[in-house]
């Protein structure tokens, strides 16, 4: 997890994953595994947005991830009252060997290498901050023990219809 720098005009000082906006650039880059089928997206757009992840977490970690490292998690759309919206897709990857990360990008002013159930804990004792799709994101991993399991889960899990959360009788709903 990363906590988003000030500076940043969105969710600043919000812990989130590395992550980020499909580049123009990202639909050049080298080919890597289709998961267009697993996203619900055409091939060209599957590609841009698998690139843009590795792309994203090579910048802001250092970490270089082979092209069919992604296994694909979870799509999140921001609801239609916020202002600004985002159609967001989450990953999963085991680290690779001999890589260590470090926070590179500068949008960041804080990284933590936690458990999820640890960050949930630290979320509920007000010590941090994240948006609901990293919060329920966490929730869902901290569900498994190791990394294998994730990937195994990851492996079944319907990553192109999106969580669409919108308001009801004052609260926020999944």
């Amino acid at each position: 997890l990363q906590r988003r720098a000030a500076t940043m005009s969105f969710a600043a000082r919000m812990y989130a994953f590395p992550g980020g906006s499909v580049d123009p650039a990202d639909a050049d880059r080298p080919a890597t595994v289709d998961l267009s089928g697993r996203l619900g997206l055409p091939a060209p757009q599957a590609h841009a947005v698998c690139c843009a992840a590795l792309r994203e977490v090579e910048e802001e970690t250092g970490l270089v991830l082979p092209a069919g490292a992604l296994t694909p998690w979870a799509r999140w759309i921001t609801p239609e009252f916020e202002p600004r919206r985002f159609d967001t897709y989450f990953f999963v990857a085991t680290m690779p060997p001999d890589q260590v990360a470090e926070n590179v990008s500068g949008e960041a002013d804080h990284a933590l290498w936690i458990r999820p159930a640890a960050a949930l804990d630290r979320v509920a004792g007000g010590e941090i901050a994240m948006l609901p799709p990293t919060i329920v994101t966490l929730r869902e991993l901290a569900e498994h023990s190791d990394v294998d399991s994730v990937r195994r889960a990851a492996a079944g899990r319907d990553a192109a219809t999106a969580v669409m959360p919108r308001v009801v009788a004052g609260r926020l709903v999944l």
